[in-house]
């Protein structure tokens, strides 16, 4: 079943792409659990990031509860032929040689949305034991958005909602609390993100 979707959050599609999603996921052997906040901003973030599949399995969710999710992408990928369809499918282009920086651009596009879902993961890669990038913190705090955890479960093969994490003001201790909640699930090969490591704590 699809679940019931608040109408803060941005749309897309209709009942093709959400067959086309419950299929996607039915053949990759996962679910949904969870629902989504009431929030017009919203900086998703999903982790663990462990698999090739790790994408499929987000168009699966995407498709399935027709979602507008946007995504950071630096600005050469959005020249022709490709720039259209990159902006279709939600893309934010980024211009890393800006000096207002990656950060103030993104808070930009957050701050002149009326509703957005961004998805980010902060990762960047599947290799276990890097140190995330704090990046979606400030992009969430300085624009006041909600940050969403996304967990990908592979013990149960579960995509997890989990509630939003509101800020202290100590952004330290939020990283580490954030990490902390996605330490809980296990990655495709068995193991689980190292909070230290990932905050860069570790030698």
């Amino acid at each position: 079943m699809t679940a019931a979707i608040p109408p803060s959050i941005p749309r897309r599609g209709g009942a093709l792409t959400r067959a086309v999603g419950h299929l996607m996921l039915g053949l990759l052997g996962w679910r949904v659990e969870g629902t989504l906040p009431d929030r017009r901003k919203i900086v998703a973030i999903v982790a663990p990031h462990s698999s090739n599949l790790d994408f499929l399995i987000a168009i699966g969710l995407v498709f399935t509860w027709n979602l507008r999710v946007r995504y950071i992408g630096k600005k050469e990928l959005f020249r022709f032929p490709l720039g259209p369809i990159m902006r279709w499918l939600g893309g934010i282009p980024i211009d890393r040689k800006n000096p207002r920086g990656v950060i103030d651009q993104v808070v930009a596009e957050i701050d002149r949305s009326d509703q957005i879902l961004l998805g980010i993961a902060p990762e960047g890669t599947r290799t276990q034991g890097v140190r995330w990038k704090s990046g979606f913190y400030w992009m969430a705090t300085r624009s006041e958005a909600a940050i969403m955890p996304v967990c990908l479960d592979w013990s149960r093969r579960v995509i997890g909602i989990l509630p939003p994490v509101e800020p202290s003001g100590d952004a330290k201790a939020d990283l580490a609390r954030i990490v902390g909640i996605f330490a809980q699930f296990p990655r495709k090969d068995g193991g689980r993100i190292e909070v230290e490591r990932a905050i860069g704590e570790s030698g």
